[in-house]
């Protein structure tokens, strides 16, 4: 640019601004509205907010620039993101296009051109009034631009957490252009290393692999841990941990000596895989800046504002949700209760409200409360009959109606067959119709591809599944994840976690004792022998209507296979006692509190039970528990 100041340019620069304004609750406030054709090339914003209050003005504040008279706007990010730092954290930042002092005074210097008018305001989401905001807009006016102008974009995401079946997208757009930079804040929910997923862009349909983040953000072996500021990389925020006992980092990136051009369409995705460390329960929040044609598709809804503030704000839906979690952990259930009624009274509109409704139904039954369990499970009915939450709330109040019913979900990592009092119970083939074909390819991200075998498929449509027939309900998510070379990815199939194709069987065997009866298979010709994943027996939570109890030491195993082993005549006496390893020694131990389905599926503690010996290739585990039904 230096070289470039000799030259005369066309136009006059001016500025706006505005000294101690305040955004009242849900209000807006005018930053700038400007006639074209012009370019900003510095906005500079500051607030006067305390600690508490700065995290609402950081994360709660929106920022919203529309060009040329636009329905929608190009930028649309909360405030502290937009300048660089996610979180709503405020650290000094010095780059290419971002500069902050660390004292809440916050720059961006990107080139926003215009035709005609360019507006700015900023959206207080919060229902507090925030103070003190000053601000100024520098910008050149009356200058020559090109007749197709690409203009300034930015979009906020996020992903909390990023689904076991899919990945966190950062961007997806048509139209041509040019994309310049990201912004990442992963927020990891265990005491573990920092993520090293994989990153991959879609650029007019073809594939442009990346590394994995670390060498995306141009790092090497890890992240680093301490500051880390460059022209073009480097980390806003460096790890920190909360007082919910996670970490957080925010990463940046610029593409600006090399944008990445796009004529047609542009897709960037990140999917929560670690290296060689299987699924990790992790939350993204991402903003995306790049220059783009217009006209150009209207962006995704923001979450509300309760789930935009990050994990340390009081007010945040995930501090409340854990919080609920840390009770229900230490067996405080009228706690638990309390909390998820203050949480439903806090945001009685978000969308994931009927979860929370249905596990304070189920806390309630868990203290003895069964009218005001069975009235939370059909208020959930009542009030959210579109809800995923309804089917669970149906077979909550099913088991409470009659005793001597029994809900069982039942996980295990290659498939299973249920016994019930001797007899083999059967789940309809209906539950595994989007499960891939018998003999359907799979990839193992740092492996050979290998081969699922699943319930049969013909003609799209899953056959009545037969006795012996395996029932893949997969623990591990690499089991049935499928590469697809159009992406140059691997693609998570919906049935490649358990957790979210878990099934509940309904039972009725009536009131008396009974013998629940497990085979439990696992083979290590599927990718499941993980250093970080013990070989697995199985997930049981069985439910009566008055009493849920989980996967525990009062099952009995066997390796061995022995005759009738299923029948209530046979002997146990000589079987091992099951191991159990709760389920906060694993990577994904946080996603089921942290996602509603969760919530849901397993209404406690996990605990996963096996014996932990890997010396078969092939091995199938036995499982005996006796149960009592009714009065």
């Amino acid at each position: 640019m230096l070289q470039n100041l000799y030259v005369p340019t066309k136009g006059t620069s001016s500025m706006v601004g505005e000294l101690h304004q305040s955004v009242p609750a849900r209000g807006k406030l005018l930053v700038a509205d400007i006639a074209g054709p012009g370019v900003i090339g510095h906005i500079a914003v500051t607030h006067m907010n305390s600690e508490e209050m700065g995290l609402l003005a950081m994360r709660g504040v929106v920022v919203r620039c529309s060009w040329d008279g636009e329905d929608t706007p190009s930028v649309e990010v909360p405030l502290g993101d937009f300048f660089g730092i996610g979180f709503g954290k405020d650290r000094q930042l010095n780059c290419t296009v971002w500069e902050r002092d660390g004292k809440r005074s916050l720059h961006i210097f990107f080139p926003m051109p215009f035709q005609k008018r360019a507006l700015i305001e900023l959206e207080n989401l919060s229902d507090s009034d925030l103070h003190g905001f000053y601000w100024y807009v520098e910008y050149d006016k009356d200058v020559t631009l090109p007749d197709e102008v690409e203009y300034f974009h930015a979009q906020y995401r996020q992903s909390h957490p990023v689904p076991k079946t899919g990945w966190h997208t950062v961007l997806e757009t048509e139209g041509h252009g040019k994309y310049v930079g990201t912004i990442w804040s992963v927020n990891w929910m265990e005491n573990r290393t920092c993520p090293e997923n994989a990153f991959s862009y879609l650029v007019d349909g073809q594939p442009l692999q990346c590394t994995n983040s670390e060498d995306y953000f141009c790092q090497s072996w890890g992240f680093h841990r301490g500051s880390f500021n460059t022209l073009y990389s480097g980390q806003g925020l460096e790890m920190t941990k909360t007082d919910c006992d996670t970490t957080q980092m925010s990463s940046y990136r610029l593409h600006l000596p090399n944008p990445i051009l796009f004529e047609k369409s542009f897709k960037f995705f990140m999917d929560c895989q670690g290296y060689k460390d299987g699924y990790r329960c992790d939350t993204f929040d991402t903003v995306a800046f790049w220059y783009q044609s217009h006209p150009r598709k209207a962006f995704p809804a923001l979450p509300p504002v309760e789930e935009l503030l990050p994990i340390q704000c009081t007010q945040s839906w995930w501090r409340k949700i854990w919080a609920i979690h840390q009770a229900e952990k230490q067996g405080r259930l009228s706690e638990t209760v309390a909390l998820a009624d203050e949480l439903i009274r806090l945001y009685p509109h978000n969308s994931k409200v009927p979860d929370v409704m249905f596990k304070k139904a189920v806390l309630l039954g868990q203290l003895g409360d069964a009218a005001a369990a069975r009235e939370g499970c059909q208020a959930v009915i009542d009030i959210h009959p579109l809800s995923e939450a309804t089917q669970d709330a149906a077979d909550k109040l099913w088991v409470m109606e009659k005793p001597g019913r029994l809900l069982l979900t039942l996980v295990t990592p290659s498939g299973w067959n249920l016994y019930l009092d001797g007899k083999e119970i059967a789940p309809p083939a209906a539950a595994f119709a989007e499960i891939p074909a018998w003999g359907h390819p799979v990839q193992y991200r740092y492996g050979r591809a290998q081969v699922l075998q699943c319930a049969s498929a013909e003609d799209g449509n899953s056959k009545e599944l037969q006795p012996g027939d395996p029932i893949p309900i997969v623990l591990n998510p690499y089991a049935s994840c499928t590469y697809r070379q159009e992406e140059n990815r691997i693609h998570w199939e919906d049935s490649s976690s358990s957790i979210m194709r878990l099934i509940t069987l309904r039972l009725e065997p009536g009131v008396g004792e009974h013998l629940l009866a497990v085979e439990a298979r696992l083979s290590n010709e599927l990718p499941l022998a993980l250093e970080s994943q013990m070989p697995g027996g199985m997930v049981a939570v069985l439910d009566d209507g008055a009493a849920i109890s989980m996967a525990d030491g009062t099952w009995r195993f066997s390796k061995r296979h022995v005759e009738n082993w299923q029948q209530p005549a046979t002997s146990d006496g000589s079987w091992k006692y099951a191991t159990v390893h709760a389920n906060e020694s694993y990577g994904d131990s946080a996603w089921f509190w942290l996602w509603p389905r969760g919530l849901r599926k397993f209404p406690g503690e996990i605990a996963r039970i096996w014996t932990q010996e890997r010396d078969e290739p092939k091995r199938t585990l036995y499982f005996r528990r006796t149960i009592k039904l009714g009065a």
